[in-house]
């Protein structure tokens, strides 16, 4: 029969370190399942982001209204 124990731990320089209090129960087992967290990546640079940096030049555009833009 297999037990589970779950348990948070740092990561220092690539290492686990495993609390002083679960070292016992992990000397016992036999296999580890490991979840990693890490934050999400953004991208570096959005769609927004890039036409602000390049804006699209339109000759020819007509300023709407807000009611304009917002109706269907």
């Amino acid at each position: 029969m297999m037990s589970i124990l779950k348990f948070t731990a740092k990561v220092n320089q690539g290492k686990i370190e495993i609390p002083d209090e679960y070292l016992k129960d992990l000397e016992e087992a036999q296999t580890v399942e490991i979840k990693i967290n890490k934050p999400a990546k953004t991208a570096a640079v959005g769609i927004i982001g890039e036409l602000i940096k390049n804006p699209l030049d339109c000759d020819n555009g007509i300023p709407l209204t807000r009611e304009k833009t917002h109706e269907r």
